[in-house]
């Protein structure tokens, strides 16, 4: 079976609800390949992504026990993902960069954006800092 393209390893999270325990597998699969499989063919899907991503094995064995009953299939992003899209987007203009949820167009179930943010604001810390450092920060060709 294809196990349709991935463009970025899965990230696992686990939490625990009043009612049930909670593990929520975030892979970018292939959405045709998952609607057209079984719940057990998702199942072994999901592990091999896991596998390939250097996941250790108890991760697979979790969701090995899975219940197909409660497991829930839907597409990571809910916004088309082939509009044209300018190459060079401006993200920032004068002291405003955008961040977090604002430059980061995914669902709100995954609550990420505060994540996004923290990295945003690394990439930014490295990247003023490296400015510095050649003496660039007034140069608004390299802040570009």
């Amino acid at each position: 079976m294809d196990q349709g393209s991935v463009t970025s390893p899965p990230s696992l999270k686990w939490g625990t609800t009043p009612h049930s325990d909670l593990i929520n597998l975030h892979a970018a699969i292939d959405f045709d390949l998952i609607v057209n499989s079984s719940l057990e063919q998702v199942i072994d899907i999901s592990k091999k992504q896991l596998s390939n991503s250097g996941f250790p094995i108890a991760f697979s064995e979790l969701l090995a026990c899975s219940n197909f009953e409660e497991l829930i299939i839907r597409p990571y992003y809910i916004h088309p993902v082939d509009l044209p899209v300018e190459k060079n987007i401006i993200w920032s203009s004068r002291r405003i960069v955008l961040a977090g949820d604002a430059a980061h167009g995914m669902p709100p179930f995954t609550a990420q954006g505060t994540n996004q943010g923290f990295e945003n604001a690394l990439a930014i810390v490295k990247t003023l800092t490296e400015l510095w450092q050649q003496d660039q920060i007034d140069n608004d060709e390299k802040i570009k």
